[in-house]
């Protein structure tokens, strides 16, 4: 459902994989350019469609994320 809002709000989504860890928070940095994400949703609990909960080691990972990102 909020790819749905976000869309309608005009973003521009992009997708990241889901493994058994979660999202793959490394591949944010390794496949887009500085400046490319501005904001990036996160539910923590239950990886849609997978229903993974992201790990401990990627929760951390977000908060060394750039000031310019806003995690949603």
């Amino acid at each position: 459902m909020p790819n749905m809002i976000f869309s309608q709000a005009g973003a521009k989504l992009k997708t990241v994989p889901v493994d058994a860890m979660g999202m793959d928070i490394d591949y944010i940095a390794d496949h887009f350019a500085p400046g490319e994400i501005r904001c990036v949703y996160i539910n923590t609990k239950c990886q849609y469609p997978t229903t993974v909960s992201l790990s401990e080691k990627g929760k951390y990972s977000c908060y060394n994320w750039p000031n310019n990102i806003i995690l949603l």
